[in-house]
């Protein structure tokens, strides 16, 4: 397992009845054009089951719920601002939000109904040094945003 990595892994997410295990990882150099990578491993056969290709798996950003689903952030600087909703039995991206089509998605986290996504988006505009924070609300069985809070 994770010999599929060409970078280092630097986080892993087992799944809460312990038959997936996902891992995530990336180039260390900042300015790097490498994207990041990210595998589901079948924790009883110890092969790879899917890439993860528009995602990017970091302890901050991705979750897992006890059906399954796993939610993380966009891979590359075009999605950085979306959350993907993925079947880890299947590898399907069920959903796609867009949350901010500028700023990456700092936080996110399961509500205990496992229903939905609490996220936080914080950035600092570099042209004009204003600070941009809000959260955002998302339904994961819809994968529409429900509300956001300035």
């Amino acid at each position: 397992m994770m010999k599929d990595h060409e970078h280092p892994v630097s986080c892993l997410l087992i799944s809460p009845d312990d038959n997936y295990l996902v891992t995530g990882g990336g180039p260390k150099d900042l300015w790097s054009n490498a994207k990041p990578e990210g595998f589901v491993y079948s924790m009883k056969t110890k092969k790879k089951l899917h890439n993860l290709e528009k995602m990017k798996i970091t302890r901050w950003s991705s979750v897992i719920t006890t059906k399954n689903i796993m939610l993380s952030c966009g891979a590359d600087y075009k999605s950085t601002g979306t959350i993907f909703v993925c079947d880890l039995c299947s590898g399907e991206i069920l959903h796609e939000v867009v949350a901010n089509s500028m700023y990456e998605i700092s936080d996110l986290y399961l509500h205990c109904s496992q229903t939905y996504a609490l996220i936080s988006i914080s950035d600092t505009g570099i042209t004009n040094g204003v600070e941009n924070k809000y959260a955002g609300l998302v339904d994961i069985n819809n994968g529409k945003m429900v509300r956001k809070w300035s």
